[in-house]
C-alpha cells in the first residue's frame, strides 16, 4: 500500500498515472452520488472527463456539468467531454 501526500491531503492507494474508473450497481445505490463527490471533492486530479450517462437531464449532473463548466472557463479547455 502507498500513501500520496498531495497538497496535505493524504490519499491511500491512490493510481499514480493515468486510471479508468468503472462505477456499477443497481438502481438506487449510489453511483451518480458517488461520481459527483469524487470529481466535486479534490479526491482525484484529472485534465478531462468523458462523461457517459443514459439521461444527463437530471439534476445531479445538471449541478456537475455546471461546475465542471465553471472549472473549464479557469482552465480555458474543456474538463467535462
Amino acid at each position: 500500500m502507498q500513501i500520496v501526500d498531495t497538497n496535505n491531503c493524504t490519499c491511500i492507494c491512490m493510481a499514480k498515472d493515468t486510471f479508468r474508473l468503472l462505477i456499477c450497481g443497481n438502481s438506487g445505490s449510489g453511483k451518480t452520488n458517488l461520481l459527483c463527490h469524487i470529481l466535486q471533492s479534490p479526491l482525484v486530479y484529472y485534465d478531462q472527463i468523458p462523461l457517459y450517462a443514459k439521461n444527463l437531464d437530471q439534476g445531479k449532473y445538471k449541478s456537475l456539468i455546471n461546475d465542471m463548466s465553471e472549472i473549464s472557463k479557469d482552465f480555458r479547455y474543456y474538463v467535462l467531454l
